[in-house]
Order: C-alpha cells, then structure tokens, then sequence
C-alpha cells in the first residue's frame, strides 16, 4: 500500500458509502469511504481482508478482531493482545522493516486496526512459488527481518511470532515485518497462551515455558533464514525437541558457504544465552557484523537506498494467496446494502431482545472499561466473513 491516513476529518456530503472516520494522527486529515474487498487469511480469532477508499482509490489491509472473542468470558487475554497489537503497531510503523498501522475503528460486530497495503503477498508465500531463494535475496529479505527486529527490541518490544507469512513484501520490494498481536515487552516473561505463536519457530525454552522475548525473536529468525535457503523447515509442527543439542542441518552442498552454517547454528543454539544475538553473546551488532552479511550496507539498507531483489511477477502482481479455512480466496463478497446514514449507529437488529450483556449500553461500558474506546467511533462497514 501507498500512502497514509490520519485525524478525523468530514466526509464528502455526496457519498453514499459508509464512513471510516480515521482516530489515528499520521498526516493530513482525511476521511475515509471503505469498501471491502477480498479475504486475505482467517484465523479462530481474527480475519485480515483488503479494502479500498472509494473517494481515492486507496488500497488499503483490515485486521478485524471478533468482538464475541473480545467480550467472552474467557477470552480477556485476547482484549489485552488486541490493545497491545494497536499499541505496538503505532510505535514501530514508522520504520521502513514494518507495516504501517495507519488507523483503527470498531463496528458492532469487530475492533479494526487499518494498515498500509503490501501488494507483493508474503515470504510464504514467495518460498511455495519459488522454493529456496538465492543466498543474496535470502540475505535482503534477512536483513530486513534482522533490522525490523533490531528496532523492535530498542523500542523496548518483543515479537514472539516471527515466521514467514508475518513478513511482507512492499512496493518497494522491501520486506517488512507485521502482526504484533504476540507481542509483550522485553522484560516481560509472559508465558505464550498455547494458540498464539507457532511450534515449529518456538525455542526449546519458549516449549518448556521460560519465555525470554529477545533471545525467541533471534531462534525464530534463524528458523526463516534455514526456510529461506533451504524450502524446507528442520522441525515438523510439533516444534524441536526441549533438549536437542544442534540445528538438524543438512550436509553441503545444500548450504555451500561455511558462513551460513556458521549463522543458522549460532542463532539456533539451544543456550539462549549463547546465541546470536543475545546480549550475553554481543547483541544484534555481534549479529550484524557476521561473516554471512559481508559487503551488506546495514545503514543504505535502512535508509532504502538498496536495490531489492526482483518482485514476484513479472507485471509486479501480487503472488496468489493460499487458501484458509477452505475458502475461496481472493473472491469479491456478496452484494451488500449499504445505507446512507453512516453515525451514529443503532445497535445491530435482533431477531429476539439482545441481553442485557449484550445491550448497547453494556458494550459501551465494556469498550471503556477494557480500553477499546481508543479505537474510535462505531462505523457501519459490513464484513462478510465475520
């Protein structure tokens, strides 16, 4: 996606679409008219969905949180996880290695968070299509990762779900790091709820349940560099072994040069306070100043002044998505009547009486009382997958 939205602003008296009014300041005022595309990717908490702004032709991406997971009984780490992804999406989306959340809003059935678009799909996706890349578009794409990490851990925030399809690719051709939803600070050692990180990127000691941050980000980035280079991954879903004793590498050629082996073993050592990376082991500039990245321009790099690898197809279109959930991706969603009034909206029609747990006034005293009123005014944008 190009560009980026801002404060409230009025929308245009002859629209006839709903109103998206942005809460979020980052650049001129502009209101904003979304129109719901295509489904991206779902998960049992959430769906990622693209979006255009009928009045520019801006595209833009909606992760949408459902907002019965919200308010469920059982679900209050998911209310915190979802401030906490707004929260840390904001802080670091001025980085040029991460996406962008340029606004967030609610409707009566989701909390949004609104990013930039990344039209050239995910590192996942680029690996099933292409298989392995090249050691020189692996070392981009892994500097680029290296970078958004590096600026994330300095800000004070840990990732904790580092894999392929949380890296994008941008217009520039630039990867760019996303999903914050994971997140906690770097001196926190909240324990990962078993649905919130993924087995096959998680260190011994985040299966074993010591949860340290920084040193999981640097496991989980050695994991994608292994992806990068080999199309494959050494563990199966399961995740490795709690005490296995060194990376199941393959033997050359398929990792020509020594100083790759010598990269994935040193970030993959089982001793969290021995790997690359960690403090104990000289930080990201011991991690920076590897022989792998020899002639690699840390600073150009994040500066921009870098030439990317080629994007994926030779037009620039987007790699196609993967299927979720059995659906058919990538399909427009159903016509939708969208009425004219835009604010303020009445509570969604029921076919029986809402319960007074459900009533409006109960789900505003709950949006404040979580603090989910950060996200805005209620605005009428059907999402059909919800």
């Amino acid at each position: 996606m190009s560009g980026r939205v801002g404060v409230p602003g009025v929308a245009s008296p002859a629209s006839k679409r709903p109103c998206l009014r942005p809460t979020v300041s980052r650049g001129p005022s502009l209101a904003l008219s979304l129109e719901v595309r295509t489904l991206l990717h779902q998960n049992r908490h959430a769906l990622c969905c693209s979006a255009v702004d009928v009045q520019s032709g801006l595209k833009l991406a909606i992760k949408a949180f459902r907002r019965p997971k919200v308010f469920g009984d059982t679900e209050e780490w998911t209310t915190d996880q979802i401030l906490r992804e707004r929260r840390v999406a904001m802080e670091l989306g001025h980085h040029r290695m991460v996406v962008p959340c340029v606004s967030s809003f609610q409707t009566w059935r989701a909390v949004c968070l609104v990013f930039e678009w990344q039209p050239h799909g995910d590192l996942f996706e680029l690996l099933a299509q292409k298989g392995a890349l090249t050691e020189p578009t692996a070392r981009f794409y892994g500097a680029c990762v290296l970078e958004a990490l590096a600026h994330a851990h300095a800000t004070g925030w840990c990732h904790r779900d580092l894999k392929p399809e949380n890296v994008l690719l941008g217009s520039d051709g630039y990867a760019k790091l996303t999903d914050w939803g994971a997140a906690c600070g770097v001196l926190e050692r909240q324990r990962l709820p078993t649905y919130a990180s993924t087995a096959s990127y998680m260190s011994p000691e985040a299966l074993r349940g010591n949860n340290d941050g920084v040193a999981q980000d640097w496991w989980a980035f050695g994991i994608l560099l292994f992806e990068c280079l080999l199309a494959d991954s050494p563990f199966d879903e399961a995740g490795p072994p709690e005490c296995f004793q060194s990376l199941p590498l393959p033997a050359p050629p398929a990792l020509p040069r020594p100083e790759a082996r010598a990269l994935l073993l040193g970030l993959c050592d089982p001793q969290a306070e021995r790997r690359l990376g960690s403090a104990a082991a000289g930080g990201v500039e011991a991690l920076r100043a590897h022989a792998w990245w020899d002639g690699l321009d840390f600073g150009a790099l994040v500066r921009g002044e870098l030439p990317p690898p080629p994007l994926p197809g030779a037009s620039g279109s987007p790699v196609p998505c993967r299927p979720a959930g059995g659906l058919a991706l990538g399909a427009p969603p159903p016509p939708v009547r969208r009425p004219s009034q835009v604010l303020p909206l009445p509570p969604p029609p029921l076919d029986k009486p809402m319960s007074p747990s459900r009533s409006a006034q109960k789900l505003t005293e709950l949006e404040e009382g979580a603090g989910l009123a950060c996200f805005g005014p209620h605005v009428e944008l059907h999402i059909p997958w919800l």
